[in-house]
């Protein structure tokens, strides 16, 4: 009896209780709503884009989903709450000789939801593609400005050095490299515009401004004086003249006794901030430059065709022999 007891126990498989499956997107959130511990979550996250999404609606509201909770995933900053003890204690998802407390366990479970972004949404799985994997979301206004808010604090894009080594980081990186490329360079879907593409256009013309922004805080504005120049308008120029004097700078200062010194403080004029090495400057002034030159170029142009015009018709005028 005890043999028979032992060898049924054994041949019982520790999986063969499992009866059911979470398998849809609307299930999924059932499971998240009723689970409250880190560890569940952090599960939940990894699978979230392996459930089936029935409607664009659902496909939608998941990326919304997935950017939400990967907010503050580098420092954590928006996930303290007043209520929060200041206790440190050990968490299984985190290296076991450093305690953690709240803040940082809530942190690895939104580093999970930005390496699951990252992954799904943000990767271009066609680079061979004249279009990015991910072009159709330019159509989505919702999750632009919901990639504009998590762009928002520039730690969500994870410093530019660390895409060396980590590759969610890279994909991060890249994809704002590519959006800011896409933005300007988008023509129309297809093999020829059509009136969605014109409409597409003018919202893309107004998301320049803010990729310049998010370009700046990631160290990436000098893209726009590539060999190929970005096209810039009256929106961008504003956009890059605020960015110049947004920042303090180390620059020489006159003090009240008439010494000079380097202090800390805002540039006062687009020369100094260029001085100061911002990039911001130095982009605005070379644009500027090249602009200014590209009209005068042109007017020689046009003065020239008319000096031309005006010979042969002089020429006409000659008396005959």
């Amino acid at each position: 009896m005890a043999e028979d007891a032992a060898v049924t126990h054994e041949e019982r498989h520790p999986l063969t209780d499992i009866s059911s499956q979470i398998g849809y997107w609307e299930r999924w959130k059932d499971r998240w709503e009723k689970c409250t511990s880190a560890e569940e979550r952090y599960g939940l996250l990894h699978i979230g884009f392996m459930v089936r999404a029935n409607t664009p609606d659902e496909r939608d509201e998941r990326i919304l989903f997935y950017i939400a909770c990967a907010d503050s995933w580098h420092y954590g900053c928006s996930l303290h709450r007043k209520e929060d003890q200041d206790a440190h204690f050990w968490f299984s998802l985190s290296p076991p000789e450093r305690p953690v407390d709240m803040r940082e366990m809530r942190r690895v479970v939104a580093r999970k939801a930005f390496e699951v972004l990252c992954q799904n949404v943000l990767k271009n799985t066609t680079p061979a593609s004249d279009y990015p994997s991910w072009c159709e979301l330019v159509r989505d206004k919702a999750i632009m400005e919901k990639l504009f808010w998590f762009f928002r604090h520039i730690q969500n894009l994870g410093h530019s050095y660390d895409a060396e080594r980590d590759v969610y980081v890279r994909t991060a990186h890249r994809f704002v490299e590519d959006l800011a490329e896409f933005v300007w360079r988008f023509r129309y879907f297809g093999k020829f515009a059509g009136e969605e593409d014109y409409a597409i256009q003018e919202q893309l013309r107004a998301m320049r401004p803010r990729i310049i922004e998010i370009l700046w805080a990631s160290g990436k504005l000098m893209r726009l004086l590539t060999k190929d120049p970005y096209d810039l308008d009256e929106a961008c120029f504003a956009k890059l003249e605020e960015l110049a004097f947004r920042k303090e700078q180390w620059l020489p200062t006159n003090d009240k006794q008439g010494n000079w010194t380097e202090t800390y403080r805002r540039p006062a004029s687009l020369e100094e901030a260029h001085f100061a090495g911002s990039s911001a400057a130095i982009v605005l002034t070379h644009r500027r430059i090249v602009a200014q030159e590209e009209k005068r170029f042109e007017k020689l142009r046009e003065l020239s065709e008319r000096r031309d015009e005006l010979e042969r018709e002089q020429a006409t005028l000659q008396p005959t022999a």
